[in-house]
């Protein structure tokens, strides 16, 4: 989203480069609370990317495609989302040891449903973001500002209904690399990417995270360049979702 009218500056969560404000900051372990978590749901999920530079405004031209779509309705974006939180659950499952709910068991579960529709339909909490940022979202699942205004019963009966113990919050903020060249008059420039992730783990017994890594970098991903022949969209999405892939990498490098 860009400049935000005064309904969304009244209604809007900050969430500027990947980092929700909260009680708590830095990173949190909590053994003992963790001992409990055999089943998650990795409830929230959102990537704030960095559009290459369109120096003359022409990059909607010249990406193509259906214009009446929004850059996280395109198709190579969504799959983009799609990818990255699956392996994301992939990654938590092998890494820590815990369950988690399967995609589209909870997306068609009625009471997350009700509360999906509820926070991410019409008038709604949004994410505010700086020019030349994209917000990108799984399809079906809460944004970090609509997951955080739930209030602690309102997780707990959740999280009865689902059959979990605790819900994921990840966040990451990719960051583009892109150097000089005619390319960045009209959002056709080679670019890199490097993602920060921010991972948090929410039990029911307090509103303080049991477990929270923030702010992991990943290795910078190759450049865009090595893919011949396609749209910048999909240089986009493969290009984000291997540099996700590498902060999640590393993000689980540092759970100890």
């Amino acid at each position: 989203m860009k400049l935000p009218n005064l309904k969304n500056i009244l209604l809007g969560t900050i969430l500027i480069f990947g980092i929700v404000a909260c009680g708590t900051i830095g990173t949190v372990k909590d053994t003992e609370r963790l001992k409990s978590v055999k089943r998650v749901a990795i409830i929230s999920f959102e990537i704030q990317q960095d559009q290459p530079k369109d120096s003359l405004g022409l990059g909607s031209i010249a990406k193509g495609g259906d214009m009446m779509k929004t850059f996280a309705e395109k198709p190579e974006i969504k799959n983009m989302a799609k990818d990255v939180y699956q392996i994301l659950a992939e990654s938590v499952e092998k890494s820590l040891g815990v369950k988690t709910l399967k995609y589209r068991r909870m997306v068609a579960h009625p009471q997350y449903k009700t509360v999906y529709n509820k926070k991410m339909k019409g008038i709604r909490h949004q994410t505010f973001v700086p020019n030349g940022v994209e917000v990108i979202y799984a399809n079906g699942i809460l944004d970090a500002s609509n997951f955080r205004s739930l209030s602690l019963e309102g997780r707990r009966e959740l999280a009865r209904k689902l059959g979990v113990d605790a819900f994921i919050e990840y966040q990451a903020y990719q960051h583009i690399d892109q150097g000089f060249g005619f390319g960045n008059l009209t959002g056709e420039g080679d670019f890199k990417y490097k993602t920060r992730s921010n991972f948090r783990m929410f039990g029911l017994d307090s509103e303080e995270p049991i477990w929270q890594l923030q702010n992991v970098d990943g290795e910078q991903s190759r450049d865009s360049s090595d893919i011949k022949g396609k749209s910048q969209v999909f240089k986009q999405g493969e290009i984000g979702k291997e540099s996700a892939i590498l902060s999640i990498e590393a993000l689980f490098q540092e759970k100890n």
